[in-house]
């Protein structure tokens, strides 16, 4: 996965596929892990709110994924079904 890629992911998508971030989260004492906020913002958006270095947040954040993050695809390029749609609203 490469920054740009990883970049699209909201927080939230981060810490379910990749749970040992959540302890990179509090080491540098975010507070992403349990935020409501969390399935809307992104690692750009983190470091802003938090004032810390975007790019050496998402470094640390390539580091811990590694090579595995390629099967991943951000939420919002997912297509939703129309049964799981329909799923929702009852």
């Amino acid at each position: 996965m490469n920054p740009v890629e990883l970049e699209q992911l909201t927080v939230s998508e981060i810490m379910r596929h990749w749970p040992a971030a959540m302890r990179l989260f509090i080491d540098r004492r975010l507070l992403c892990v349990g935020c409501p906020i969390a399935p809307f913002h992104t690692l750009t958006d983190v470091a802003r709110e938090h004032g810390v270095d975007r790019d050496e947040l998402l470094a640390a954040v390539l580091a811990l994924v590694g090579a595995d993050a390629a099967t991943i695809v951000p939420a919002s390029t997912r297509r939703r079904s129309a049964q799981a749609h329909a799923d929702r609203r009852s």
